[in-house]
């Protein structure tokens, strides 16, 4: 061991730096720094190796920083296969102690060290070409009562140049790696952190806290993060922060392995910077994989282009108040390809714009996808099994909304009563959908309330066109309840008439099975005040099959399978059919004017006296086709 009493200074090109046998050691107990190595503004030091040396300090009650190794104004400098230490007692430790410390270098290399009980690893500033790799990071633990350690270790990297953190193991920092933009050529853009280990111990808390502490922390753009494994076992934690454009975000694991405490951590955070102009936008998330009890990948405020793609997230715990995806206020966006289980609230989207959520599967969740304040949202493609509550939620949709060749199955079994669930939309086109099994859970649990399949109130347009409502098994809804495959309202509308003046709904080529006691299909007549009503001026509804089953048990007035309300009907090429012999089958609920041709029913029309139709009835349609 070399006991020494000033720092050892490099102030020349071309040296090494080697200790004498695998064991040398520098030990230092009257000052902070054991290494200098000095270059000047004008000439920079260049070609410096040190290795083969543990550097150690030991701890002193009156400094508050400690530096081992500082390196400023060099080039080519690599430190590898070193130890270094703060020995003491944990209360002594500095508040800065630092490992290696640089400062306007260029191509600095660490690999293969080792360094314990630091306050921060590695600190990099104005440094470009920064390479760290296969470094061993363990930092002190500060027990606070018999179950909780918190980590002291703040960073274990920290750089604002270009680097590539690849292959360490950082343990028991609060932030692994942190990357900082910076306004002038010596940012951390395009850097790459690859293949680490990041571990933090568990730290349960049931208080918010005003910020995660991320394990990578992405403050520059066009970096790669990728096949990193991450621990986040607290509510204080998360994964992966990213505040600048063009961030690509690739296979990396986050684990929680909470089991208590109500905050949970953030897996992927997509946020403006705090005082940054910048925002994540066009940023590639994907293929990561979430695990435990944690929320998954958010995206709060304001950002555009970003892709979610091919992601794993399994909550493992459907009673945690999780969101797996969360989108506030995201433009052009895009959802695809994750698989979601086992989470309180799937895929969650508000105020966003133009964004889109394709193929993605939701299982045995609370929540399948929920819209709130979205304009030309596109919901397609998905696969949403068995879930507790409803399977597609929107509300307060603009311009246009388009949900089309999502199979839902297995939904609304306990906390909702519908599958797809629609408010206050301008123009909404539901196509090509399946909504299997309203109300059945995969197991024998059953919702004891009434189900809906589709249901949508508050609509201007809408488009129902090729779906099917249906069960696949034995119903083993409660039959009294007030089911409904379809159950549809126009907007809240100013109605000096009798009738709605504006709106239209087109539901065509669906198939509807199920029960209702007094409807299978209905289309509501709604008035909310004496000058106000709720419903359509126009409603097309045609070459629909409708199976209604259970009707024997209904002995509701105005009871029908199918029960349209609107100023103008158009009810064409439909086939109507309840299990019991002259059940009702379309009531037309005192229309205006309606047209009624080539539908084949197994009961027979209800309608007002004032109404037109073709007549006679039977010659353009056949009622009390009980058989067919």
């Amino acid at each position: 061991m070399h006991l020494i009493t000033e720092p050892i200074l490099i102030q020349q090109s071309n040296v090494t730096l080697q200790g004498e046998c695998l064991a040398a050691r520098v030990q230092r107990n009257n000052d902070v720094n054991l290494l200098v190595i000095l270059g000047t503004n004008d000439v920079a030091i260049t070609n410096i190796v040190v290795e083969n040396i543990q550097f150690e300090v030991t701890s002193n009650d009156q400094r508050e920083e400690a530096v081992l190794i500082r390196i400023l104004e060099g080039i080519n400098i690599t430190i590898r296969h070193c130890v270094l230490n703060m020995l003491g007692r944990q209360q002594n430790i500095p508040l800065q102690s630092i490992g290696i410390l640089s400062f306007n270098c260029q191509q600095l290399a660490i690999v293969h060290n080792q360094m314990q009980d630091l306050i921060a690893g590695v600190i990099a500033t104005n440094t470009a070409g920064l390479w760290c790799s296969q470094n061993n990071l363990q930092g002190t633990l500060l027990p606070i009562g018999d179950l909780i350690s918190v980590p002291l270790g703040v960073y274990g990297f920290w750089s604002n140049g270009l680097s590539t953190i690849e292959h360490n193991q950082i343990e028991n920092y609060a932030t692994g790696v942190y990357l900082q933009y910076s306004f002038d050529e010596t940012g951390a853009d395009q850097s790459v952190v690859h293949q680490n280990r990041i571990l933090r111990p568990l730290l349960e808390t049931d208080t918010p806290v005003s910020q995660p502490l991320f394990a990578i922390d992405v403050n520059a753009p066009e970096c790669l993060i990728s096949q990193n494994y991450i621990t986040a076992d607290g509510g204080v934690y998360g994964g992966i922060r990213v505040t600048h454009p063009h961030v690509r975000v690739l296979e990396n694991q986050i684990r929680s392995q909470l089991e208590r405490g109500s905050i949970l951590p953030i897996g992927i955070w997509l946020a403006t910077g705090e005082n940054s102009d910048f925002s994540p936008d066009h940023c590639l998330i994907q293929g990561n994989l979430l695990q435990g009890r944690q929320n998954g990948i958010i995206l709060f405020r304001d950002a555009e282009g970003i892709q979610i793609i091919g992601n794993q997230i399994d909550s493992l715990f459907q009673q945690t108040p999780n969101i797996a995806i969360g989108l506030l206020e995201g433009e052009h966006t895009a959802v695809m390809d994750n698989l979601i289980k086992e989470a309180q609230a799937g895929i969650v989207l508000i105020a966003g714009l133009n964004n889109r959520v394709l193929r993605n599967q939701i299982r045995d969740s609370a929540f399948g996808i929920a819209a709130s304040q979205e304009s030309n949202l596109n919901v397609s493609e998905n696969s949403i099994e068995n879930i507790n509550g409803f399977g597609l939620l929107g509300s307060n949709l603009g311009l246009s909304t388009k949900i089309t060749h999502n199979r839902l199955n297995a939904c609304a079994y306990q906390l909702f009563p519908a599958s797809l669930v629609f408010l206050v939309c301008d123009n909404l086109s539901i196509e090509s959908c399946e909504v299997l099994n309203t109300g059945h859970a995969l197991t024998n649990m059953t919702n004891p309330n009434l189900t809906v399949g589709i249901f949508a109130a508050f609509t201007r347009t809408c488009q129902i066109h090729n779906n099917r409502v249906a069960y696949t098994e034995r119903i083993r809804l409660n039959a009294n309840q007030e089911h409904r495959a379809l159950a549809l309202s126009g907007v809240n509308q100013p109605a000096p008439e009798e009738f709605p003046p504006v709106g239209h709904a087109s539901i065509s080529n669906n198939v509807f099975n199920g029960l209702g006691l007094s409807h299978l299909v209905e289309i509501f007549k709604a008035p909310t005040r004496q000058d106000q009503i709720l419903g359509f001026a126009k409603v097309i509804f045609s070459h629909n099959q409708c199976e209604h089953l259970l009707t024997r048990r209904s002995n509701v007035e105005e009871r029908a399978t199918v029960s349209l309300w609107g100023r103008h009907l158009i009810v064409m090429g439909n086939q109507v059919k309840a299990d019991t012999e002259s059940f009702p089958s379309i009531n037309l609920r005192n229309s205006a004017r309606a047209a009624v041709m080539g539908n084949i029913v197994t009961g027979n029309f209800t309608f007002p006296a004032a109404i037109t139709f073709p007549l006679p009835l039977e010659d353009y349609n056949a009622d009390n086709a009980f058989v067919f």
